[in-house]
């Protein structure tokens, strides 16, 4: 089992009747904006230096419902705060948006193709926050659909490429996304690096320079209400097996360069367990039906070994 997750990676599925959980805890922290231009600024409200923490519990099922094709969905409770050195500016929490996902594996050899189709729904309005609140979503309905595929080198060693498209409401951009990964097992410990982008189709026209976000409830970050940025980040994966049925996974990733968006440094700790519900049906046991002997046959069978060929009851049995 482990060898192939990590040798499928994103281009896994679950198998028929097979059930993937996991359960887990984000670390999200920022304290600098890329502007309009590029460039990275300080986080700041009213004249101070601030920093965007976000810690995200989340839970998540996966389950092959039929062969070659599994449902997902993915629940998040999120809290935010935007904090100075000595207090918080902007807070929020609760149950943020919720992830739905569906897949169907085309190809599963040392090619492993997979397309996705994934939603986002909010749950509540991002409009006209409280003052002091941060909010916790992003308030748009998004449509997304990604083409998953691996290639298999051997035993131990994998690459994948997953570009997708994004499609977003709300006023939100639609956006073109692509994540790129080398992996590698050696029992029971498997690696993963990878790098992550994100590129809004369209941009604002604008003569000056923006460096932090203005809208409402996002605490002047962009990683809060940021309706078109672009964002590359990098960062690994690694898991241990426990049992072939139950992993940790720890992880680590951060931005490298973007466009309105935040400079940010993400940290990760799930727990993964795979359930097989497949119960097979009892095996039924079959009678054969032995034909009752008649007096007159055992003189049949006699002739027949006398004269070297059946007679016509002897071979009415063998037939």
């Amino acid at each position: 089992m482990w060898q192939g997750y990590v040798l499928a990676d994103y281009a896994w599925i679950p198998g028929y009747h097979q059930l993937q959980t996991k359960i887990g805890i984000d670390y999200f922290t920022s304290h600098e904006n890329f502007g309009s231009d590029g460039v990275k600024s300080d986080l700041t409200s009213s004249g101070q230096l601030t920093t965007f923490k976000e810690y995200k519990f989340w839970a998540e099922a996966e389950y092959g419902f039929v062969k070659d094709w599994s449902a997902l969905l993915k629940i998040p409770i999120t809290s935010g705060l935007v904090d100075t050195e000595s207090e918080t500016l902007f807070s929020g929490s609760g149950l943020s948006d919720v992830d739905l996902g569906l897949k169907w594996n085309l190809l599963s050899r040392k090619a492993v193709i997979t397309f996705e189709l994934t939603s986002k729904i909010p749950l509540y309005s991002t409009n006209n926050p409280q003052f002091g609140e941060l909010v916790i979503g992003d308030g748009s309905f998004d449509l997304g659909t990604q083409f998953h595929v691996g290639y298999r080198f051997n035993r131990n060693f994998v690459v994948g490429f997953s570009p997708g498209l994004v499609l977003r409401s709300s006023g939100y951009e639609s956006a073109f996304k692509a994540t790129v990964f080398g992996g590698a097992s050696w029992s029971p410990v498997y690696i993963r690096l990878g790098m992550d982008s994100y590129f809004s189709l369209s941009k604002p026209t604008t003569a000056t320079l923006i460096d932090s976000n203005s809208t409402a409830g996002s605490g002047g970050s962009f990683a809060r209400l940021s309706k078109s940025q672009d964002c590359i980040a990098m960062g690994t994966r690694l898991g241990v097996f426990i049992n072939n049925q139950n992993r940790i996974e720890a992880s680590a990733m951060g931005s490298i360069m973007g466009n309105y968006a935040p400079a940010y440094f993400k940290v990760g700790l799930n727990w993964v367990a795979d359930f097989d519900l497949y119960k097979p049906e009892e095996p039924k046991i079959k009678v054969k039906e032995i034909p009752f002997e008649t007096e007159q046959q055992p003189l049949d069978r006699s002739k027949d070994s006398e004269f070297g060929s059946p007679t016509k009851n002897s071979q009415e049995i063998l037939n």
